[in-house]
């Protein structure tokens, strides 16, 4: 079964006064698939699975299609599980992949379930048949049937035919084709299902969520979960190597160490928070992807309790090489994956959540004994101890803390594959990273028409990422400056912000004496620009781009961009250019030397008005 309790105990000896109690919160998992849940962590057997339609266990994969055309199967855990919200990982692989695909479906009929073959996935319908009712289905689709594209995904409800709509994975680095192991990853929170897939050879990734309420399609809390394969006339291998499925709740999010926290300083000296920028080693001119946390008694110290930030599923455990290093209780961390050298954050756990996010716990001393990948944990089970570890070693000299991430994938480094850690080159939501108190402390927001909104305040404004002083400073817009808000919370704006990586965005106060609305401003969308973004140039020319240093690999590659969708507000027209403000960052022209920038660079900032409405 699975199981979470918490076991208090205490240490008795005959003629000596019992100890304290001392209590510890513990999961039981299921070991095989055959119990409670799908927990097929080292491959598969047919233990607890029913297979339809030819699908077998080969070695110790599940292999849905083997090649042959006209196939349509299915393989289901041949219990009911929990779907009202859950965490599930499987890797697959595809090979000599032509045609035509799988999906992972969760359905409220019968594990012997079965759709039509061909395009339709072993889910869908065909001429003589329907698909699969009172289900949802998420598609690794190879080939375009109806004009999805040859390498795309989607959602689709009972047994609907799953081509259209869909999402082309084109350009994401992710190809359904090339052969090797992908790992999928789907979290659901009861409102919003998102799926994270990523190539294990390449370390390429594709992100995405659909809104659904699953419990009502299948028709109730608990449903049969597996995967349904297809071919046609073109084929494909399809195997499913590894699959962990966990019924985890949603629970709120808060600190992982002991309220009220505190902060260890930056090498700048003011508190080392999300989005700090500082011009001193090691920051050095970079962002702070996290929170470096502390409790305020006893202060940032070796051995203060680090406990998880909400429910949820270990997704990585790694330790230092350094020979002293132990678990917490003195054991060996043996079988423990390394974190290698060159990572800055020593001992870490990452921890996947129902709502598609995930958490990381940087510089640990040590992790608990049992915190290992596939754990389920809930907010408070203890993760380890507090520390200074990194590089290689368990004690390094800075103040011991705990470095606290929110972020898009279960990497220690960047979510978006840039090569970054712990610091990136602009601010790092455009990275994948996210201020934790958005979490700790979310918020209503309500969508309004894009607005331009100018700062009549005397003084410059911070932006933030929440609305409210006490969310992350991201940085700052100056008097008479204006910009387009597209939501509120309250007397806040939120407004669209340029970033070298992907498009981003921050809160501003709004007030009579702060920041009003401007009706009379002329606003810009940015349309029809590349994946990559639209460049900023220095002036109403090509060639002069806005860039930022970059400490990690010091150059000066990475380019100011503005984003489809995004929105500014116009100042000028040139040479086919338009003119728009710009925060108060660290871009400077291109055609400065590459170095760390003395200070904030340009006010405003020009782009191609071919790409500007």
């Amino acid at each position: 079964m699975n199981s979470t309790t918490t076991i208090e105990a205490i240490a008795t000896a005959s003629g000596m006064t019992n100890s304290q109690v001392a209590s510890a919160t513990y999961t039981i998992q299921a070991s095989t698939g055959g119990d409670g849940s799908p927990t097929f962590g080292s491959g598969f057997t047919s233990s607890g699975l029913t297979l339809n339609g030819g699908a077998a266990i080969s070695g110790t994969r599940l292999r849905l299609t083997d090649g042959g055309t006209a196939e349509a199967r299915s393989a289901f855990f041949s219990r009911l599980v929990n779907v009202q919200s859950f965490i599930t990982d499987f890797k697959f692989q595809q090979t000599s992949a032509n045609a035509d695909g799988f999906t992972f479906t969760i359905q409220g009929n019968s594990p012997s379930t079965l759709g039509a073959g061909g395009g339709s996935l072993g889910y869908g319908p065909n001429s003589s048949s329907g698909g699969i009712g009172n289900s949802v289905a998420v598609k690794f689709d190879l080939y375009s049937n109806a004009g999805e594209g040859p390498n795309s995904t989607g959602l689709y409800t009972n047994g609907s035919s799953p081509t259209l709509p869909s999402i082309d994975m084109t350009g994401s680095g992710i190809n359904l084709h090339s052969g090797h192991a992908m790992s999928a990853h789907l979290a659901y929170d009861g409102t919003t299902l998102t799926l994270l897939i990523t190539d294990t050879s390449t370390n390429a990734s594709f992100r995405t969520s659909f809104l659904v309420n699953i419990p009502s399609i299948v028709g109730g809390n608990t449903a049969f979960v597996g995967f349904t394969g297809g071919t046609g006339g073109l084929t494909a291998t399809q195997d499913i190597l590894t699959w962990r499925y966990n019924a985890v709740p949603v629970a709120a999010f808060t600190w992982p160490v002991a309220t009220p926290i505190t902060f260890a300083n930056s090498e700048c000296g003011p508190p080392n928070n999300f989005s700090t920028y500082c011009a001193a080693t090691p920051i050095f001119g970079q962002y702070h992807t996290g929170i470096d946390v502390c409790p305020q008694s006893p202060g940032c110290a070796i051995g203060n309790a680090v406990s998880a930030a909400s429910t949820g599923i270990v997704e990585l455990a790694l330790v230092v090489s350094d020979p002293s290093e132990t678990l917490c209780d003195g054991s060996s961390t043996a079988g423990y994956q390394i974190n290698p050298n060159t990572s800055n954050l020593g001992n870490v756990i990452v921890i996947a959540h129902p709502n598609g996010k995930f958490s990381l716990y940087g510089h640990l001393d040590c992790i608990a004994p049992g915190v290992v990948p596939g754990l389920q944990v809930t907010a408070g089970t203890r993760l380890g101890n507090m520390g200074h570890s990194g590089s290689g070693q368990r004690n390094r000299t800075f103040t011991p803390h705990t470095h606290f991430e929110m972020k898009d994938r279960a990497v220690t480094g960047d979510p978006t594959n840039k090569g970054y850690s712990g610091y990136t080159t602009d601010l790092p939501d455009g990275y994948g990273y996210h201020d934790a108190r958005i979490y700790i402390n979310p918020f209503l927001t309500s969508a309004v028409s894009p607005t331009a909104v100018k700062v009549v305040a005397s003084s410059a404004q911070s932006v933030f990422t929440g609305p409210d002083a006490s969310y992350a400073p991201l940085l700052t817009v100056a008097p008479g400056q204006e910009f387009v808000a597209f939501a509120t919370s309250g007397s806040w704006y939120q407004i669209y912000l340029p970033n070298d990586n992907a498009p981003i965005s921050g809160w501003v106060q709004g007030g009579q004496s702060l920041v009003t609305t401007d009706p009379a401003a002329v606003l810009l969308q940015v349309s029809g620009a590349s994946a990559s973004g639209l460049t900023i140039q220095a002036g109403p020319a090509s060639g002069t781009n806005l860039v930022s240093w970059d400490q990690t690999f010091g150059n000066c590659n990475a380019t100011a961009k503005i984003w489809s969708g995004q929105r500014y507000v116009s100042l000028a027209t040139q040479n086919g250019f338009n003119e728009f403000y710009l925060p108060l960052n660290h871009y400077f022209s291109s055609t400065n030397s590459c170095a760390e920038p003395p200070g904030s660079g340009p006010s405003f900032g020009w782009a191609s008005s071919t790409l500007l409405h």
